[in-house]
């Protein structure tokens, strides 16, 4: 019930009532009393149902006091003050839709009609992005718009591939693909692309989409589009819808790489010869929704029907004829090959030799569609065990051959491998014990670690069975505190003798003299073969479970871990509340021999040092390693005492350390302890990747020298020295590599007698390889070379081939950070440079060029890899070039220094250089910035001088400590160019006199300075 609020008059509510007032009301004004009023009546009756004074406006104020009413009534209720925006803001932001629900089920009636402002709070807090809609355009030609992207692969191919990028025709979707080791090479691609529509399909790109990737958006293709009249369309950022087409043709080839792959049973790092296999499929398979059901290759060449000769079973097995490269006529006319897609160079196959590594290009090529070798080489290597290689998984493919006709579900059988079967004399008297289990690797990645004997064996009469081996677990006393020891696997029938490993295949020596155009290895004008000489190495794998997929690796892993648990590197405890629980991870690494072939494959376990916290996992961490001029002067002084040289290399020596911190870590990936999961790995030893660990290894060896008698060097704490009646001995440590000599050789014996009853070490013998480093033996004394390392340095970087230069640097050229663009991608800048910096260890020519190039690894620009790669090129036209040291009797040491005045143009400082000899043998030099200005080129010769003597000192100290005493005082050759010979004393007077003094004061008279023209 509502009381008028003038007469205070019982208003009765109107039941029912589902419109406004205004369409059950008719109102109007009147002047009652002195004060105008509205009066409402009802239409129908013309009864007065409402008066209210009038505020002359359009509002009236009606004072009311609501009644109850009952459930079934509805109320009407009045006009509210507030709008839409007050409930949108009171209710949370709903949207207009819910809002205009909710003001409908409460009655609440607005002042108008409702709608919203724009909200500034639902725009910050709810904004969403837009919807895309399919795009109907498409071009009327041949490039008019040519889409790109680049797509990384997770694993490097096995030609050291990372990336690709693809090019697709947006009028044909005819796609081209570029494989690529770094993304800085799509310029470069695109402009090869660009080059090739021109000169093949007489057309030009109009209009060039990409994303916003650093490889596209740089100056270097902005101002090449722009000369060419390209028009470059980019994606908005972090928007890739945009550029769908290239992203779309990314999912399509990665789908059809992984059937491809999964069918032919090849790992992952053969991805690029899938993908290029997937691309010429995909560019003659038809589309039948963009094109109608034509094919790319139809749109754009106007050929329905594409050559389908060339097709083959991605894979699968070939074999392609070798008899043009046979040594004679009883050599074999074919080799059973894998099957890896078409040659892009060539018309012709590409067949892989699996057991050398070779490539080979032919025409004449019989294929077996049917049998995929390498899915056969996978269920062999799951079945046999770890330490199998691939030539061996091979040549047992080879010893069983499927049929023609067979599918390859039928390969099962004939691997002659099988888990359901025992051969006779196993089965009839075997027994397995309760701690012993049949030994196959594990597939899952938590297992126990196994190493499985090499002597697999095989049934000459009759087909090969499976061979029942057992496992004895050594636990420690306490199961709770250590992982199970992966003990050998022996065969429980070891009254049969192993059969011998199947010998590697090699074509027979050729004896007769005629040479012929193949034997030359000239196959000009023929197409019907082609060979790659290179021999591919193991590839390294990235992850775990890429390593896993391979029983080398798995071997390799299993052989670490057999030495972590001998080594006696951890125990099992539980996980101790609130503690820094560092993780770990595998490490892959293949060791070649100095002549670049496999010596053998490296697996070790590594901590993530990287989330050790200082003063609580950690402290110190210093630890020296052998200076190249000490390793110089030792070969020296060796080779002039006629003492012999020997090397050392230490097994898993950082595990030899121990730790003072207690630091817990996850147990190792693959080696997780069956029954206890959940336990952590308490680290009693040091292991690789902690922080301290370099720190322990070298604590725990010197001390070690320290027992049997050797002496740190001052000068070099990484020298250690023994002097006794019977002779010396100096020994050389770079951290897990050592060389000793001596001169006698029954002390050495001895020393690396005692030295491998202590650690885990081989005798390598005469040096002949150390930290990449060749040392050849002459005559005339020893040659130390890097050309393995300098040959692939220029093979990593594409530099094999390029034209030689005669000089590191150009002499007119001056480096400067200001000059050229910045390097999109300053990380292969680093890379060599960091590389040639350790090549200067017995190429001093380069060492000048290196230095200068150096100076701008924090922001390179294109002058500076320019001078790089003029430095590369050098290189390769000095690949033997190396360092002699030569014997030489009562040496003395001789030194020359020089320095430029104001050479750098950006700081004006100079750059000091001096070189020092023990007798004819380089020793030492340097080419380095002073750090501080000259005022005047003597000023900076001098300087030179002082950084000269400070190096002749400290290595007259190195051999002092050798007990090297020489017979001559020390000379050093300055030339002074900045005055005549005449004025060239006064110049003494124009020196600061503190720096004549530090250089008198500092080397006490004890040298000649030799002043030349």
């Amino acid at each position: 019930m509502v009381r008028d609020f003038l007469n205070d008059l019982p208003v009765k509510a109107l039941p029912g009532i589902g419109h406004s007032l205004d369409e059950k009301l008719k109102s109007r004004q009147i002047q009652s009393c002195g004060q105008l009023q509205k009066i409402s009546k009802d239409k129908e009756t013309g009864k007065e149902l409402l008066r209210c004074p009038s505020s002359g406006t359009s509002l009236y104020p009606i004072s009311s006091r609501l009644a109850s009413v009952g459930n079934k009534q509805q109320l009407a209720l009045i006009a509210s003050r507030f709008s839409g925006d007050v409930w949108h803001r009171r209710l949370g932001h709903p949207s207009l839709p819910v809002l205009s629900t909710f003001i409908k089920n409460n009655k609440i009636v607005s002042d108008s009609a409702l709608k919203l402002s724009v909200c500034n709070a639902c725009n910050m807090g709810k904004h969403v992005k837009l919807s895309f809609h399919d795009s109907e355009s498409q071009s009327a030609f041949p490039f008019h718009i040519v889409h790109s992207d680049v797509w990384q692969s997770p694993v490097p191919s096995v030609s050291g591939y990372k990336y690709y990028v693809i090019f697709i025709d947006d009028y044909s979707r005819f796609s081209w693909l570029y494989l690529l080791k770094f993304k800085h090479e799509v310029f470069d691609k695109f402009f090869e692309f660009k080059k090739m529509v021109e000169n093949i399909f007489h057309s030009s790109i109009k209009i060039f989409q990409s994303d916003n990737g650093t490889e596209f958006v740089n100056d270097k293709f902005s101002s090449f589009c722009s000369q060419n009249g390209i028009i470059h369309r980019f994606s908005c950022p972090y928007t890739p819808q945009q550029n769908g087409l290239a992203e779309r043709k990314h999912r399509h080839l990665s789908n059809i790489v992984r059937s491809l792959l999964f069918q032919a049973g090849l790992p992952p790092r053969f991805w690029a010869e899938a993908i290029q296999t997937a691309v010429f499929l995909v560019n003659r398979l038809p589309s039948l929704t963009v094109l109608n059901g034509r094919s790319p290759y139809d749109i754009l060449h106007g050929c329905a029907s594409p050559d389908l000769q060339l097709i083959r079973v991605f894979g699968c097995l070939c074999y392609p004829d070798v008899q043009d490269i046979a040594d004679h006529k009883l050599s074999p006319r074919s080799l059973p090959c894998i099957f890896l897609g078409l040659s892009d160079k060539h018309k012709g196959f590409r067949c892989l030799y699996p057991s050398t590594g070779k490539v080979f290009i032919s025409r004449h090529v019989t294929f077996v569609e049917t049998v995929f070798p390498y899915s056969c080489l996978s269920k062999f290597s799951s079945s046999s065990s770890p330490t199998t290689s691939n030539f061996q998984m091979f040549q047992h493919f080879l010893s069983n051959p499927p049929l023609l006709g067979e599918s390859p579900s039928s390969l099962d059988a004939i691997s002659g491998f099988s888990f359901t079967r025992l051969s006779p004399d196993v089965s009839s008297n075997a027994s397995v014990s309760p701690s012993e289990t049949v030994s196959t690797f594990p597939s899952t990645l938590n297992h126990d670690a196994t190493q499985v004997s090499d002597e697999h064996a095989a049934t000459v009469a009759g087909p090969p069975e499976l061979r029942v081996y057992t496992r004895r677990h050594t636990l420690r006393p306490s199961a709770a505190t250590a992982l199970p020891s992966p003990v050998e696997l022996t065969p429980s029938t070891s009254d049969r003798p192993p059969s011998p490993q199947p010998a590697e295949p090699s074509l027979p020596i050729r004896t007769h003299s005629m040479l012929t155009r193949s034997m030359a290895k000239n196959f000009a004008g023929s197409t019907s073969f082609l060979a790659s000489t290179h021999t591919t190495l193991p590839t390294e794998p990235i992850t775990f479970h890429e390593a896993f997929q391979d029983a080398d690796w798995r071997a390799a892993m299993a052989e670490e871990f057999d030495a972590l648990l001998t080594n006696d590197t951890w125990e099992l405890v539980p996980a101790p509340p609130s503690v820094n629980l560092i993780g770990c991870k595998w490490v892959y690494k293949v060791k070649q021999k100095a002549d670049g072939s496999l010596e053998r494959l490296k697996a070790r376990l590594v901590a993530q040092g990287y989330k050790q916290q200082q003063g609580i996992d950690f402290d110190e961490t210093f630890s020296p390693v052998v200076k190249s001029t000490t390793i110089r002067t030792v070969l020296s002084v060796a080779l002039s005492s006629g003492w012999s040289l020997r090397q050392l290399d230490v097994k898993n020596a950082f595990l030899h350390g121990t730790l003072s911190e207690e630091v817990y870590m996850k147990q190792p990936p693959g080696f997780v302890h069956p029954s206890l999961p959940s336990h952590v790995c308490r680290l009693r030893k040091a292991i690789y990747g902690l922080k301290q660990a370099p720190r322990a290894w070298f604590q725990r060896f010197t001390s070690f020298l320290s027992e049997i008698g050797f002496v740190g060097s001052t000068a070099d704490p990484s020298m250690f020295v023994c002097h006794s009646s019977s002779g010396t001995l100096v020994l050389l440590l770079y951290v897990d590599d050592i060389i000793v000599t001596g001169s006698s050789s029954s002390l050495l014996d001895a020393l690396i007698v005692t030295l491998q009853r202590e650690f885990a070490m081989k005798d390598l013998g005469p040096l002949h390889y150390f930290l990449g480093i060749e040392v050849h033996r002459s005559p005339s004394g020893l040659h130390l070379s890097q050309q393995k390392y300098a040959h692939q340095l220029l093979q990593r970087h594409g530099f094999l081939d390029s034209k030689p230069v005669s000089t590191p640097l150009s002499p007119t050229s001056r480096l400067s950070s200001h000059e050229g663009h910045l390097l999109e991608d300053p990380y292969t800048y680093r890379q060599i440079v960091g590389a040639l910096q350790y090549l200067t260890f017995t190429r001093p020519d380069i060492s000048y060029a290196v230095n200068s190039v150096a100076q701008y690894l924090h922001a390179p620009r294109e002058p500076h890899m320019q001078a790089v790669k003029r430095i590369l090129r050098y290189i390769r036209g000095t690949l033997t070039y190396g360092l002699p040291i030569s014997r030489c009797d009562n040496p003395s040491l001789v030194a020359f220094a020089d320095a430029d005045w104001a050479g750098c143009p950006d700081t004006r400082r100079s750059t000091s250089g001096y070189c020092i000899f023990l007798g004819p043998n380089l020793i030492s030099w340097s080419a380095k910035k002073q750090p501080t200005i000259s005022r005047s080129s003597s000023e900076a010769e001098y300087r030179a001088v002082a950084y000269t003597l400070a190096e002749t000192v400290w290595i007259r100290r190195l051999l002092r400590d050798l007990r090297v005493f020489l017979w001559r005082s020390l000379s050093v050759f300055i030339a002074i160019i900045s005055a005549p010979p005449t004025l060239r004393p006064i110049l003494f007077s124009m020196l600061a006199r503190s720096t004549l003094n530090l250089i008198i004061n500092f080397c006490g008279k004890k040298f000649s300075l030799v002043i030349w023209p």
